[in-house]
């Protein structure tokens, strides 16, 4: 980074006289990018205590990750494996020949979905009960999203796919009597 004309600062990015010695008080902003969580949490609550107008970017490991550091005021954050749980996702698919339209829909569709859910749990995230349901009611609402888009496309002779129609009364006559 030194060659390309970055200053580089060493320490603990908890410890104030760093942040301050690295020039936070006049950067445009600051990249969070620590594995630990605890160590990530530390240094976003110390910038947004100290440093309340510098833009956080920050890379989260989880969902837990993500509310707490909007627990602290970050509103930019990034997942880490959810990006790239995304990215494979769209190999498997190419690889098993969908075509490129539909990994692009199908992964965004999943992307807007989870991302909606990320946002309404953190109301409720230390309930751990309540994140359970709506996951579940989430992970139903996709399948069934899943399901319609499925019954839609056109089988090998061009007609659009219909789900079998539900059989009321199945049985001979006299079992109906």
């Amino acid at each position: 980074m030194r060659r390309f004309g970055a200053q580089i600062y060493y320490g603990d990015a908890a410890r104030l006289d760093i942040l301050r010695a690295a020039g936070a008080d006049k950067a445009c902003a600051f990249v969070l990018a620590i594995d630990k969580v605890d160590a990530s949490l530390r240094v976003a609550e110390m910038v947004r205590t100290n440093f309340p107008d510098l833009a956080i970017y920050a890379r989260a490991r989880d969902r837990t990750h993500v509310h707490k550091l909007m627990d602290l005021g970050v509103t930019i954050i990034e997942r880490e494996t959810f990006l790239a749980a995304l990215e494979l996702t769209k190999d498997l698919l190419r690889g098993l020949g969908l075509p490129a339209a539909e990994v692009k829909r199908t992964t965004e569709t999943f992307k807007r979905l989870d991302e909606k859910r990320l946002y309404e749990d953190y109301q409720y995230y230390t309930d751990v009960e309540k994140v359970r349901a709506n996951a579940l009611s989430q992970a139903k609402e996709l399948e069934e999203l899943f399901a319609r888009d499925v019954a839609e496309l056109p089988d090998d002779d061009g007609v659009p796919r219909r789900p079998e129609p539900e059989r009321v009364g199945a049985g001979s006559e006299d079992d109906r009597r």
